[in-house]
């Protein structure tokens, strides 16, 4: 059993890394946005099943579920933007 939506996470957080001036490139502000994002959307899990796998990844390619995640996903990079977890140090800030 898995969430379906962990890989629409990490491809929404890719195509959105850029937007948020000043998002840090680093592991654990990467993990703590996608990880956010995620406990603040419904989860879809999807078992085993080739039947019931793909018919929750075809919901999920519709631009609504992308929509959605993209918008929280923006959201979730704005809260650690502002509180980065890891050390200053640690992972160089994006100019932008």
């Amino acid at each position: 059993m898995k969430n379906a939506l962990e890989e629409i996470a990490d491809e929404v957080y890719e195509q959105l890394r850029a937007r948020p001036a000043g998002f840090c490139a680093c592991a654990q502000c990467r993990d703590d946005a996608i990880t956010r994002a995620l406990n603040k959307i419904r989860p879809r899990y999807i078992s085993g099943s080739p039947i019931g796998s793909a018919v929750t990844r075809v919901a999920l390619s519709q631009r609504q579920a992308r929509a959605e995640m993209s918008v929280v996903m923006l959201e979730a990079m704005q809260v650690v933007r502002t509180n980065p977890r890891h050390l200053s140090g640690r992972g160089a800030l994006r100019a932008g």
